[in-house]
Formats: structure tokens, C-alpha cells, sequence
């Protein structure tokens, strides 16, 4: 089943109203481009949420922390990760 979020029809599951938001932020009238990849396609994407699990404030980073340093040179080159 293929969903999208450019028409009317969005059935009622867990991710509605993240679904909702979108299509409103479309409508502005702003150059919106959206992209979506996989967990396993972002590895830094998918650790910082890991790692935030339980914070519950705001967090602004001026530079890269240390232990994601390596993590985004891998993203950077397209270096990939078998989740085990």
C-alpha cells in the first residue's frame, strides 16, 4: 500500500498527524522539497534519536560532539551499517 500526503485520503494510524503537519507546512507556499530514508540510510540520524531517548530539554550543538565525529565521516561517505 502506497501512501502519500499530497491528497485528502490519509487513513488514520500512528503517524496521522505527523502526516497532517506536513501537508500544512506544504500549503504555506513555500519551496518545500521532503525526502525520507530509512533508518539503516542514516546512521547518524538514528543515533542522535537513540541517544536523546530520555532527555528532556532542548539541545543546541555549536560543534560536532566527539563520539558523533566519527559517525558523520561515515555518513559523509557513504559508508553503511548492517543493524544486527
Amino acid at each position: 500500500m502506497e501512501l502519500g500526503v499530497s491528497g485528502d485520503d490519509v487513513p488514520l494510524f500512528h503517524h496521522y498527524s505527523i502526516i497532517m503537519q506536513i501537508k500544512e507546512l506544504v500549503t504555506r507556499g513555500w519551496k518545500v522539497s521532503l525526502h525520507h530514508t530509512l533508518r539503516e540510510g542514516n546512521f547518524c540520524g538514528d543515533y542522535f534519536a537513540i541517544d536523546a531517548i530520555g532527555i528532556n530539554k532542548f539541545m543546541l550543538f555549536q560543534t560536532t560532539p566527539v563520539k558523533f565525529s566519527r559517525l558523520f565521516l561515515a555518513n559523509a561517505i557513504s559508508i553503511q551499517f548492517s543493524r544486527v
